[in-house]
Formats: structure tokens, sequence, C-alpha cells
């Protein structure tokens, strides 16, 4: 049986408006953007290759600034890790209290000597751990455009340049350190018992009396500032260390140091 005309034409109508339904959404699907990406990717995303070019070369001052960077940290982490021999070695007891060596053994005393030797060892322990932060501290805040110039000269120029402006600051920085450590290891405490023992002759029942009478041997009355002896060889030792580490990553053409060194005298025409 036909359908009539009518009939027909609309179902064809139907079935053209339900076919071209089919291709607009398919043709609005694959129009459409892709997702952009997350701030998370962008932040991992690698750096472009001309921030990596402009980090090889320096600036002359940038250059500076990391030779001085890398030659603290080399000489902070020697300083921190002293062994106690070591420490020993580097705060020895002051001259003043050396003198006094001869008059405590006379006496039978010469165990407070060892007893002071070995917090003093103590107190340059527990300053020297502090001492890296605070000498990249003080590195950090210096104007380092003298030290382009300066950097041409020996090979621990730049030691030398932290030494002439920094070590005014350094000091300054480490002077309470030391009193609290000197305290803490009982150096402090030790040191008195010994200038308490050897005070004037004026004092019969003292040490000194004793020892002059028997013994013939005078003994040093010289006042002993502890705190100050203590800061006055950290720093030397600071600096002895600093230079030391300088004068070795120059010498090795491999090391980051010696790579800045070529390339501040390039930049530099020198």
């Amino acid at each position: 049986m036909k359908l009539p005309f009518k009939i027909s034409c609309a179902f064809a109508a139907l079935l053209l408006l339900s076919s071209c339904g089919k291709q607009e959404s398919t043709t609005t699907a694959a129009a459409q953007p892709a997702p952009a990406p997350s701030p998370a990717a962008v932040a991992t995303a690698p750096a472009p290759a001309p921030a990596a070019l402009v980090a090889s070369t320096p600036t002359p001052s940038a250059a500076v600034k990391q030779m001085l960077a890398l030659v603290t940290e080399k000489a902070g982490s020697e300083l921190s890790g002293m062994s106690t021999a070591a420490l020993a070695e580097v705060l020895p007891l002051p001259p003043a209290v050396e003198k006094m060596r001869a008059p405590l053994a006379a006496a039978g005393q010469s165990g407070l000597l060892q007893q002071l030797s070995g917090k003093l060892a103590t107190t340059a322990g527990s300053v020297l751990q502090a001492t890296p932060a605070l000498l990249r501290e003080t590195v950090a805040g210096l104007d380092v455009a003298e030290a382009v110039a300066a950097v041409r000269g020996s090979d621990d120029s730049l030691t030398r340049f932290v030494q002439t402006r920094a070590r005014g600051a350094l000091v300054a920085k480490l002077t309470p350190l030391v009193a609290q450590a000197a305290t803490a290891a009982g150096a402090t405490d030790t040191l008195a018992q010994i200038t308490s023992a050897l005070e004037g002759p004026a004092q019969s029942s003292g040490l000194m009396s004793s020892v002059q009478s028997f013994t013939g041997v005078a003994v040093p009355t010289a006042k002993l500032d502890l705190n100050a002896y203590v800061t006055e060889v950290v720093v030397g030792k600071v600096f002895d260390v600093l230079g030391e580490q300088e004068r070795k990553l120059r010498a090795d053409p491999n090391s980051q140091v010696a790579q800045l060194m070529r390339s501040l005298l390039e930049r530099t025409g020198n």
C-alpha cells in the first residue's frame, strides 16, 4: 500500500533534519579547543634555553658573588667539621695562662690547665658550628664592586677583600656567641678558679704565696679577657681557612670558582 504524498514528504523531511543535527553535533565537538594547561604544569615546565645561556655567562659582579659563596661554603664545611683534637689546636691555652703552667705544676694543680684546655676546645667547637651561617650572612651583605678589580690580585684576594671589609662585622656577631659558649662549656669558671688560686702575694693563704715561698717561681698576675681571646683566635682561623679554600679552588681548573674566574677575565678583557 502506498503512503499518501503529504505523509511521504513529511517523513522525508524528518529524516533530513535528523541527519543534519548529527552532522552539526559532530562538527561542534570537533571544533572545541583543547583545555588550557594547569598552573602546576606551567610552573614545572622546563626553563627556556636562553635563561641557561645567561646563567652560564654572569656579569663580573655576579661572578664574584658566586665565587665568594662557593669559597664561603667550602670554608664553612671545614670549620664546622673539625675534630676535638683539631679544635684544641685551633684554640690553645692563652699565653698569659700558659705562663702559669710551672707554678701550677709546682703546686700540684696542673689539672686545672688540662680542664681549661678541654673546655676551650668545647667552646671553639660550639662557636665554629655557628660561624658558617654568620660568615655567609656577612659576605652576602658586601658590595662586591671593588672586589671585581681586587680578584685579579693574589690567589686569596677575595679572602683579603672580605677580611678588610667584614672582619669587624664578624667579630661583633661572634662576640656574644663566644661569651655564651665559654660559659656553657665551663671555661669561664675554670679560668676564674686558676686566677683565684694564683692571687697576689698579699694573700698569704693563696697558692701564689706558697709557690713563691717554696719554689721561688714568680707567678704572673695579668688579667685575661677570655672572651676577647677566643673571639680573636676564632676569627683568625676563619680567614685562614677561607684563604686556604680559595687557593685550592682557584688552582683546580675544573672547579666552579676557576671557571667563574675565567669567565670574569674574559668579560673584563683581561
